[in-house]
């Protein structure tokens, strides 16, 4: 077993942020990068909302990506994690229909010839 002893005099605790990483969070670059995201996300709402995915699914795309696109464009900023919450609906749904597909499955029959 090994045992390191560090005095507690001798930890220091920082919240320097280093410049390149505030810059790319806070910058136009990224900025953008939201607005497209979410817009793209509305649009993808709309083309489930046409498919044969369940229109709930398709209509909550399209309402959290809305109103997140709203709340950045109006306040300028917001929580990154806020970007993936569509995305995990959405992958939950489909991995649920993908499982529920499986299950309802019938097994192939063999006829004999």
């Amino acid at each position: 077993m090994l045992l390191l002893a560090v005095p507690a005099a001798d930890i220091r605790q920082t919240a320097d942020i280093p410049p390149l990483f505030g810059a790319a969070m806070n910058g136009r670059l990224f900025q953008i990068f939201k607005l497209l995201m979410l817009g793209a996300l509305v649009i993808y709402g709309g083309a489930l909302l046409q498919s044969g995915w369940p229109r709930w699914l398709g209509l909550t795309t399209i309402i959290l990506s809305g109103l997140m696109l709203g709340a950045f464009s109006f306040f300028g900023d917001g929580p990154p994690e806020m970007l993936f919450v569509v995305t995990l609906i959405v992958g939950i749904a489909a991995l649920r229909r993908g499982l529920r597909r499986e299950s309802h499955r019938q097994p192939a029959s063999i006829h004999g010839g």
